[in-house]
């Protein structure tokens, strides 16, 4: 996924709030679909199941 800001090549991270992407070219920080990071703090779906999501979240 690119950066809307920069074009930059984005990076996914999580932290305890949920999923979210970053650019670090451009330092920002991007949100993901509600239902991913609801998934998350529910324990329906744990960080190393991210993987394989590419093709939900972009």
């Amino acid at each position: 996924m690119n950066c809307l800001c920069c074009s930059g090549k984005m990076l996914r991270s999580i932290n305890r709030n949920g999923l979210y992407w970053y650019c670090p070219d451009c330092r920002q920080t991007m949100p993901v679909s509600p239902s991913i990071n609801r998934l998350l703090q529910q324990g329906e779906l744990s960080p190393t199941q991210l993987i394989n999501l590419d093709y939900i979240v972009q």
